[in-house]
């Protein structure tokens, strides 16, 4: 079985028609799922989400927990480590079967909801922010 890197897909035309050059592959894996750009994005989302993420909450941890900040080279060689576990994780994890443009879209889609979410909450708030503060306005004025 053969494990791909983005390094590994750069090389490729931008089509899902090319073979992968190899004697003992079966025929069924040669051809990719996706464009090879989506590969790249995917190991870059496995590797660099879970990372920052680790880190804002060791961050987080380290501010709770004691009065004294922790120094920034630990929060950086902490970023390193683990981004480094994640690249290896999403080399391990993606293979030419992966279908990394429908990651790819989902991942943006929720990204989407996301930020409608927040901005529909925001327009709420406002919107009851507003009835209030006009609610006192007109019980203080009559």
């Amino acid at each position: 079985m053969y494990r791909f890197t983005v390094a590994k897909f750069s090389r490729y035309k931008q089509s899902t028609k090319f073979n992968i050059i190899s004697e003992n592959t079966p025929d069924e894996n040669r051809r990719l799922n996706s464009l090879p750009a989506y590969y790249a994005y995917s190991s870059l989302l496995y590797s660099i989400v879970p990372a920052l993420l680790l880190t804002f909450v060791l961050f987080l941890l380290a501010q709770k927990t004691s009065s004294t900040t922790i120094e920034s080279t630990i929060l950086g060689s902490f970023f390193i480590i683990s981004l480094t576990v994640f690249a290896v994780a999403a080399y391990f994890y993606i293979k030419p079967k992966f279908k990394a443009r429908e990651r790819i879209e989902s991942f943006i889609k929720m990204k989407f909801i996301f930020a409608t979410l927040i901005a529909v909450s925001i327009t709420l708030l406002i919107i009851l922010s507003v009835f209030y503060e006009s609610i006192r306005f007109f019980e203080k004025s009559s």
